[in-house]
Formats: C-alpha cells, sequence, structure tokens
C-alpha cells in the first residue's frame, strides 16, 4: 500500500496526497535531517558572550575609578585635618608665647601625652593642650603630633587612629632639618600602608637624634637670641 513521502498518510492505489498542495517539499527522511544550523546557533552565543565580558571589564574599570577618587577624596580631608592642627599649633605656642609661657626648644607634642618628646621642663601644657582646642576643636576627637623648633611648629601629623592607614600630613616632607619619609609618594614607604603610629615611631627617633646634636641644639639657641632683637 503506497505511503505519502511527504506526510506518512497511508494513500489508496494511484491516490495523491494532497497534504502538500502541489509545493514542492522535502521528504521526510531529509526533513528529520533539517534543524537549525549550528553556525545560526553559535553565533547569537558568541556575541551574547562578547557582551557580558565587555560589560565586565567597563564594571570593574568604573569600580576602581570609584575607588581611587573615595580614597583621593579621604585623603585630602586628612591633609586637610592635619593642616588645621598644623595652624592651630602655631596660634596656641603664638599665644603662650604672648602671654609670657615659654615654649623654645626642639620637642615633640602629641595628642597622648605620655608620648610627648623632648618637652622642655617649663613648658606648662595644660595651657597648651587648652588653647589648642580652642583653635580646633577637633583635636579631641582625633590623634595627632607635632614637631616644634623653637617656638614654631614646622610638622604635623594626625589620623582617626594610631593604626589607621588613612594619614594626614603637613606640610609636606620637605623640610630640610627634620628628613622624614614622603608619604604622599612611593618613594620610602607607600602612602596607603603608612599608619600614624608607624609616622611617629620614626619621627620621635629622629627628634630624639636631633635633640642629643650639640651642634644643632647651639644652632636653635643662636635662632631663638636672634629672633628676641
Amino acid at each position: 500500500m503506497p505511503i505519502c513521502k511527504f506526510c506518512g498518510s497511508t494513500l489508496a492505489e494511484n491516490e495523491v496526497c494532497e497534504c502538500r498542495n502541489g509545493e514542492a517539499s522535502p521528504p521526510l527522511d531529509a526533513q528529520k535531517k533539517i534543524g537549525t544550523p549550528k553556525r545560526k546557533v553559535l553565533k547569537p552565543l558568541i556575541i551574547a558572550l562578547i557582551i557580558l565580558i565587555a560589560i565586565g571589564l567597563l564594571g570593574a574599570g568604573v569600580i576602581h575609578t570609584m575607588n581611587g577618587y573615595t580614597y583621593g577624596s579621604r585623603l585630602a580631608s586628612a591633609n586637610s585635618a592635619a593642616s588645621s592642627l598644623y595652624k592651630s599649633v602655631n596660634a596656641a605656642l603664638i599665644e603662650m608665647k604672648d602671654n609670657g609661657y615659654s615654649v623654645n626648644g626642639y620637642y615633640l607634642v602629641c595628642s597622648n601625652r605620655n608620648k610627648n618628646v623632648n618637652l622642655p621642663e617649663d613648658f606648662d601644657e595644660d595651657e597648651f593642650y587648652r588653647s589648642v582646642e580652642n583653635f580646633f576643636y577637633d583635636s579631641t576627637k582625633i590623634q595627632w603630633f607635632a614637631v616644634i623648633e623653637n617656638d614654631t611648629a614646622v610638622y604635623a601629623a594626625s589620623s582617626q587612629k594610631w593604626k589607621h592607614t588613612l594619614l594626614g600630613t603637613y606640610p609636606d616632607s620637605g623640610y630640610d632639618y627634620l628628613y622624614y619619609y614622603d608619604t604622599g609618594s612611593e618613594t620610602t614607604k607607600k602612602r596607603d600602608k603608612a599608619t600614624l603610629k608607624a609616622q611617629y615611631d620614626d619621627t620621635a627617633k629622629k627628634v630624639r637624634a636631633k635633640a642629643e646634636d650639640e651642634e644643632f641644639i647651639r644652632e636653635l639657641i643662636t635662632s631663638a637670641e636672634q629672633s628676641k632683637e
């Protein structure tokens, strides 16, 4: 019994199947073999993969830029705090000097009084900290230290905590007498790994060493005497 080669229907003898209405179509065997070409399947997948990779790279770039911007803005804020501290310490020293207090010498003062280095015997700590707070109220909310040469602050550093990695400094470390490593570059120590404690330890050691340098002390005394004239 004949069978339609297009639809598989059983036909009577000499009967013509009308399943295709006379349109030319491939036989069933050929239809079974027809499917979506592999190229047509792979092409959209490859395009989609490329788009996903591009989005991932773009997102990573945006996040990196945002992180850099955030760190930069936070660093600028930290340096601003150190600048305010520096100016407030100098203002306090001027006020104390005008009020008859002795502020001459080479020493380091710190938010933690136990960390002061080479403080002059006649230096009035209570008056100093009270005066600094008057000029910079936030001085009691952060950790800091400043180096004094004669009656002037020459360097200040501050941070929210002693081991915090966001360190603010003022001015830069190019001051000739102090030889501090530059926390603003990567020449000696990367700034993003610097802490107030590390900077204090380094500075305190150098202040002690220079305070024992007789020639340096004589220069300080001479400078102080000349400023009085």
